[in-house]
């Protein structure tokens, strides 16, 4: 990935220096765990199967998976909001989990545009 990509991802989102902090600066591995994010969505699937079902055990499951790879990607507003919603399944709020999905699936569909541009 060219150096223009990488700061087009900061600016959209991606803190890209934490990233690459915690891979130890390997830009390649930052580059293939990012293409794998946006080329293996099943988790994402997983979770809104686990909704359509009222399934919150199998919701949290895919949410927290989620929120961790967001985090270690640096997907700053993606990882916040798996955050809040992880959060609202362990309190026993499923309906307040699952109604932040419109911006959840907004948020994670960018970053896959992003990703794959």
């Amino acid at each position: 990935m060219e150096q223009e990509k990488w700061d087009w991802l900061s600016r959209e989102g991606v803190d890209v220096e934490s990233a690459l902090e915690r891979l130890m600066g390997n830009c390649s591995l930052l580059e293939r765990f990012l293409n794998k994010f946006a080329a293996d969505r099943s988790i994402y699937e997983q979770l809104v199967k686990s909704l359509a079902e009222k399934d919150a055990k199998g919701a949290l499951a895919a949410s927290h998976s989620l929120k961790g790879m967001t985090a270690n990607l640096s997907m700053l507003k993606l990882s916040e909001l798996f955050a809040r919603q992880v959060a609202f399944f362990r309190t026993d709020r499923f309906e307040e989990a699952s109604a932040m999905m419109p911006e959840i699936d907004d948020e994670f569909h960018r970053m896959i545009v992003l990703i794959e541009e």
